[in-house]
């Protein structure tokens, strides 16, 4: 017989970082200068740095994340690069391992960085202008990857999704943004 104390609930949680700064669930990776709490604008950076923000909860193989992200710099259009990452396993610097689902340059992409080497496996045009938040929502039920990008442009969503079986483990979750100031007033992540 099972009894339901031995029966775990799926994580499931949900952060308005606009509010919620006292957040203790987080570990940081920056090349340059720190992440910074925002009042209005939520949990980022204010400077253009390569800078990543890993939540530690995750370590199950099926997950999905929905992070509301905006970019602030630079300020030429298209060179943006903003995202969520899964299935983390290494951040290092030597062995990067995840997948990331993100905007860059003008173009949505859903990508696999293993052992630091970025091949794109699904990609579609996204213009999305600076300042404006993006909602970017990114699962890996087993081999399948699905990612949304909505930002209420032209076009106002754009869906990926594609089959990978390559990190296949368990691991960490979290945002990333690569030489853009950037902020993120929002984050919900859920085992499936």
């Amino acid at each position: 017989m099972i009894n339901t104390n031995d029966v775990t609930s799926p994580l499931s949680e949900t952060k308005d970082l606009t509010t919620d700064q006292t957040w203790t669930d987080l570990s940081k990776k920056t090349n340059v200068g720190g992440i910074k709490f925002s009042g209005s604008l939520g949990l980022g950076v204010d400077t253009s740095t390569s800078t990543v923000a890993l939540i530690n909860s995750g370590g199950y193989p099926d997950q999905k994340v929905t992070a509301v992200m905006r970019y602030s710099s630079p300020t030429t259009a298209g060179s943006e690069e903003i995202g969520v990452m899964l299935r983390i396993l290494t951040l290092d610097g030597t062995d990067d391992t995840y997948y990331y689902a993100r905007v860059d340059g003008g173009i949505a992409k859903l990508t696999r960085v293993l052992n630091e080497s970025f091949t794109n496996l699904s990609t579609q045009a996204f213009a999305l202008a600076q300042d404006t938040d993006v909602t970017i929502t990114f699962s890996a039920v087993g081999n399948t990857l699905s990612a949304s990008f909505d930002a209420g442009g032209t076009p106002a969503t754009v869906n990926l999704a594609v089959s990978d079986d390559q990190i296949a483990h368990r691991g960490l979750l979290g945002i990333r943004s690569l030489s853009s100031t950037f902020w993120c007033s929002s984050v919900a992540w859920e085992q499936l």
